[in-house]
């Protein structure tokens, strides 16, 4: 008698269980979807994730053209060097004064200056300054200031 009761409460429980499954899950309650509040702060939270990224991507952009054109300016100072330090002491490029030159990037097209200042500081020892930016960022300038003598003959 006891096996007979388990096998019908078994068969009623089965029965309770699909019928449970059958009906529909959202009776009083509210309908499947999103809200409007939980799409507007799914979408402003996109949003924001979106611009902060575009954000570092222009802000890295305008780094590496930054450094590239420092890079440009130091390798005009450096060949200018190189000139100068090949060059005769006693040469007309190396007289005391202040010329100014424009060289232009022929890849990019921008245009740079370079200024060159020379001045005697003692018989024998010239002062070198050279300043070099591109034209239009004057705020990238760079300045360097160098010493050359006189070969002393030995």
């Amino acid at each position: 008698m006891n096996f007979a009761f388990r096998k019908i409460r078994k068969k009623k429980l089965i029965k309770l269980t699909m019928n449970k499954l059958d009906r529909p899950r959202n009776r009083g309650k509210k309908k499947n979807g999103f809200s409007f509040l939980e799409v507007l702060i799914s979408f402003s939270i996109s949003l924001f994730i979106l611009l902060g990224t575009a954000e570092a991507l222009l802000h890295g952009l305008s780094v590496k053209r930054r450094v590239d054109l420092r890079e440009k300016v130091k390798q005009l100072i450096t060949t200018e060097i190189e000139t100068l330090r090949t060059s005769d002491f006693q040469a007309a490029e190396m007289q005391a004064g202040t010329s100014t030159a424009f060289i232009e990037d022929k890849i990019s097209g921008r245009r740079y200056k370079l200024i060159k200042t020379i001045q005697l500081r003692a018989p024998g020892l010239k002062s070198i300054k050279l300043i070099a930016f591109p034209q239009d960022s004057p705020a990238l300038k760079t300045e360097i200031i160098f010493y050359i003598s006189q070969d002393l003959g030995f």
